[in-house]
């Protein structure tokens, strides 16, 4: 059992840690008993509850997206996301839906203002069709991301890479969740660790918090690859004249260089297609082949591929 425990807490930690959002509610409902966790293809698949089946093992592949529902059209969900904005999650017959405690929740049980999340394959920037879709229970429906920042009796207070502050108000029913450690609770929680928790705000804006899990903040991905030479990626924050500003989960910045020479690829309807600088704009996000700094604070790019490290596979941060 600990061995399963422990594969299953690495992929939801390589979802959640980061702590952008995204992946951060399923990683906490994975510990909620709902039958639905975000897992890697190698990760035992968790059985089903409620009288559900579990997921076959096809369904566990593609992209994560989760937020509110803001409509509800035919067999299409609009769902507002906190980093890709407003996304399309087409539903078919094949499409699994679950909840918890109701073996036949349906696409007619989800209604407008709900916290949803979906997994399946991206068929446009803006539409996923979704392999399976779970509601998240109300008592979780909200969720705060961040760096531990203090520490005052029941409350934890963080800060995200934006700078907002949340306060975490916790209490004999929150259950705490660290990597090798089952038996967690808030004396295991210190300053400086990546914390995501679930519950619902109060008036005042703190998070009343059913479910915490914190860990130690990952160092960027930045990885060699074995083919073409050094690779970096992310989100552009900031475009200056031929440099591009990415920022990483723990404050550092990469500049990524260009010269005359960079090569650059957009990601078309059709396939990919030759661009030009003015293609890679604040918020694109990129895919870099070229050189790293001794430093590791800057990347001459030979190639820079745009849009490749959104719904694409590849190193982001």
């Amino acid at each position: 059992m600990k061995g399963k425990f422990s594969r299953l807490w690495a992929a939801c930690a390589r979802a959640c840690l980061p702590l952008r959002g995204v992946g951060l509610l399923v990683g906490l409902l994975v510990f909620s008993s709902v039958g639905f966790a975000y897992a890697e293809q190698r990760s035992p698949r968790p059985q089903g509850v409620g009288g559900q089946p579990p997921l076959g093992r096809g369904e566990w592949r593609g992209t994560l997206i989760e937020g509110e529902v803001t409509a509800i059209e035919g067999a299409t969900l609009t769902v507002a996301t906190q980093h890709r904005g407003e996304i399309s999650v087409q539903t078919d017959a094949d499409t699994k839906f679950r909840v918890r405690d109701n073996a036949d929740f349906s696409l007619a049980d989800i209604q407008v203002g709900d916290t949803i999340a979906a997994k399946g394959r991206f068929i446009d920037e803006s539409t996923l069709a979704a392999r399976v879709v779970m509601r998240a229970p109300a008592e979780l429906a909200d969720t705060a991301h961040g760096k531990v920042t203090a520490i005052e009796g029941d409350t934890i207070t963080i800060e995200d890479k934006d700078g907002n502050v949340t306060h975490i108000v916790t209490s004999a029913d929150t259950r705490f969740h660290l990597k090798g450690n089952p038996d967690a609770s808030i004396e295991d929680i210190a300053v400086g660790m990546s914390l995501g928790a679930a519950g619902q705000f109060d008036a005042n804006g703190a998070l009343i918090a059913k479910r915490v899990m914190a860990g130690e903040p990952r160092e960027p991905r930045r990885r060699e690859s074995l083919k073409g030479g050094p690779l970096a990626g992310g989100k552009v924050a900031e475009v200056n004249g031929g440099a591009f500003a990415i920022n990483y989960p723990d404050g550092s910045t990469l500049t990524v260089a260009t010269d005359a020479s960079t090569l650059v690829i957009t990601r078309g309807e059709e396939g990919p297609a030759l661009g030009s600088l003015s293609d890679v704009s604040e918020g694109a996000h990129i895919l870099a082949i070229g050189v790293p700094s001794e430093d590791g604070s800057s990347f001459a790019a030979r190639v820079i591929m745009v849009g490749f490290g959104k719904h694409a596979g590849g190193p982001q941060p």
